[in-house]
């Protein structure tokens, strides 16, 4: 019987969750690419299954990392819904930590927004040459997944940019099983 009232409860949820959000969950193959002068990235066929918790009407995503059967907590984003077709999307880091936020207008399955002031990624951290990053970021959503790409401007905390990267992250929808640790 509780499994019954699970599954209903779980339909209903699924049902209350916009599309774009639904779109950004389960079991994904991703690709990083980041591409600057002299600085290139790159993780291909990284595998990433993220996890979906709705509260207070923000839906939380959680990015974990599965690598060789273990799971690493990755990053976090909630999305809430701020009206008139806009969302406002908030990344936080491995820790919880804040590490931007933006708001952008939903059109399309698509949505752009932008956000000053990014401390640096990981990938970065040994580099002196710049202390934040200023983001644009444009996200895809599609029911095989997804792709974020970025205009990243990278500068001191004041003053004018040193650098350009271009970042294409592309999330693809694989089977579930492919996520799963220890069965």
């Amino acid at each position: 019987m509780f499994s019954i009232i699970f599954l209903i409860s779980q339909s209903l949820f699924a049902a209350e969750v916009p599309q774009h959000i639904q779109n950004l969950t389960g079991c994904f193959k991703v690709d990083y690419r980041f591409y600057e002068e002299g600085h290139n990235y790159a993780i291909l066929g990284a595998m990433e299954r993220i996890d979906l918790t709705e509260a207070n009407d923000i839906y939380s995503l959680q990015h974990v990392g599965i690598h060789e059967g273990q799971e690493m907590k990755h990053w976090r984003e909630d999305w809430r819904d701020v009206g008139l077709g806009h969302w406002e999307q908030r990344v936080f880091g491995p820790s919880g930590g804040l590490r931007y936020q933006c708001v952008g207008k939903m059109e399309f399955n698509s949505l752009r927004c932008a956000s000053s002031g990014a401390p640096k990624p990981l990938r970065d951290t040994n580099r002196t040459d710049y202390d934040v990053l200023d983001r644009e970021t444009t996200l895809q959503f599609t029911s095989k997944g997804w792709i974020q790409a970025e205009r990243n401007y990278k500068r001191p905390k004041l003053g004018l940019p040193v650098s350009n990267e271009v970042g294409w992250i592309e999330y693809v929808r694989v089977e579930e099983k492919l996520c799963k640790v220890g069965e």
